[in-house]
């Protein structure tokens, strides 16, 4: 164990295809994680309690690390819910602060806060007690803790966040087995630039979750959530190819999804995104608001960024490059 405060830094995630399909078994989906200034610090309590604290609207909580119980209401749960299935040392007590600029109810961006929430408590944890937990074992920690205190989940957005770059993620089973998480460098890819279209509406994600599709729908996202994955790292990379691919999943979200997936700022974003033929968009996430992620090529100038950007504010839509995090070593 450490004997001196440590301070982890958390991505966020933005889909980039399968979501809603990658909520069931055995499915597929391209995530990329993105650098945010989420950080989990953790040090030994000078209590005999444990102590949590965070900037956004919770109350501190004080309790005991080696006997507590987790209340559905408490909106400290899902670090509880981690904290209750981590191998910590019998006698440990802890002070757990949690930064986050990723909003919080209704103003949150969109950027899977609880699941940075999750892993990052793991991550801290991890290291500050050497526990060395692998890869596989950080996932299940994290993963069940999110998916119990949300009742549901692809847990996409935690595999993203766990591994960084850019995964290819298959979810688990009923059984927690055929799960798997490739993880893929950016400088891999032949796009150099990535963007994020906020809206700034949040979106209620658990309420989407319970959404359900056909079996076509199903089987046709992991068809294409296979194509983006096979255009994205082709050795001659054809940004046409993958924008079509790309804009072929949007729309087989939009002909499946209930009304109002595509909220008039979405539909309008999407719309003055895509006309641009330098760059690509699409819905990350469960729609009804948030965000769109957006890809540039190689050669976009500033003055096609900036255009853009001013044409996006005109609907008070906040357009900003994000930072692909890099992998998980």
């Amino acid at each position: 164990m450490l004997t001196k405060p440590l301070s982890v830094k958390v991505p966020g995630k933005l889909f980039i295809a399968g979501e809603y399909a990658v909520t069931q078994p055995n499915r597929l989906a391209l995530i990329a994680a993105v650098t945010t200034d989420f950080t989990v610090s953790i040090e030994k309590s000078l209590s005999r309690l444990s102590h949590l604290h965070t900037n956004v609207g919770m109350a501190d909580l004080a309790f005991d690390l080696q006997d507590f119980k987790i209340e559905e209401t408490n909106p400290w749960r899902f670090v509880l819910a981690v904290l209750k299935r981590l191998p910590l040392p019998k006698d440990a007590q802890i002070s757990l602060d949690i930064h986050s600029g990723l909003g919080f109810g209704e103003a949150k961006k969109g950027f899977g806060s609880s699941a940075s929430t999750v892993v990052g408590v793991v991550n801290a944890c991890n290291q500050y007690f050497d526990l060395k937990l692998t890869i596989s074992e950080k996932f299940e920690i994290a993963g069940r803790a999110h998916r119990e205190m949300q009742g549901s989940g692809s847990l996409g957005d935690v595999a993203s966040i766990l591994t960084g770059s850019i995964c290819k993620y298959q979810s688990p089973d009923e059984a927690w087995e055929n799960w798997s998480i490739a993880t893929f460098k950016q400088s891999e890819l032949g796009l150099s630039r990535v963007f994020v279209a906020d809206t700034g509406k949040a979106v209620n994600t658990h309420e989407k979750l319970a959404i359900r599709l056909d079996e076509h729908f199903y089987r046709q996202s992991d068809a294409l959530v296979e194509q983006i994955y096979r255009t994205m790292w082709a050795p001659s990379f054809d940004f046409t190819r993958f924008k079509m691919a790309l804009l072929a999943n949007q729309q087989l979200l939009f002909n499946h999804l209930p009304q109002g997936y595509l909220t008039e700022k979405l539909a309008w974003a999407l719309s003055v995104v895509n006309s641009r033929p330098h760059f690509a968009g699409k819905v990350s996430g469960s729609g009804f608001g948030e965000n769109l992620i957006v890809f540039a090529t190689r050669d976009v100038t500033p003055l096609e960024i900036d255009n853009l950007k001013e044409s996006l504010s005109q609907y008070a839509i906040k357009f900003e490059e994000v930072e692909v995090a890099p992998q998980y070593e």
